[in-house]
């Protein structure tokens, strides 16, 4: 419950008061790789979609010019279960 006259705190905000800011994003500088390996045929991490894709039609944004914008959405959960699998490698390429 909220305390008397506090305001709705979204997820996102919760996160980064109680845990610092979190990464948020799936760009990595072209310099970096991600390397995994599979021990007894088990993955290092395990990903789970929740339903489908979920498309929103927006017939507004570009009304003026008669065009319809589609966005999809998929809902999905990583978990890497075994992170002495992974490693993150970072300088390829770069100027030494």
């Amino acid at each position: 419950m909220l305390a008397a006259g506090a305001a709705p705190m979204w997820e996102l905000d919760r996160l980064v008061k109680y845990t610092g800011a979190p990464v948020i994003g799936s760009v990595m500088p072209a310099e970096t790789a991600i390397l995994t390996t599979a021990s007894n045929r088990l993955p290092p991490a395990f990903l789970g979609i929740w339903g489908g894709v979920d498309m929103i039609r927006d017939p507004y944004t570009d009304a003026q010019s008669s065009g319809l914008r589609l966005t999809g959405l998929l809902t999905a959960d990583v978990t890497v279960a075994r992170g002495a699998q992974i490693r993150l490698i970072t300088g390829i390429g770069a100027d030494e």
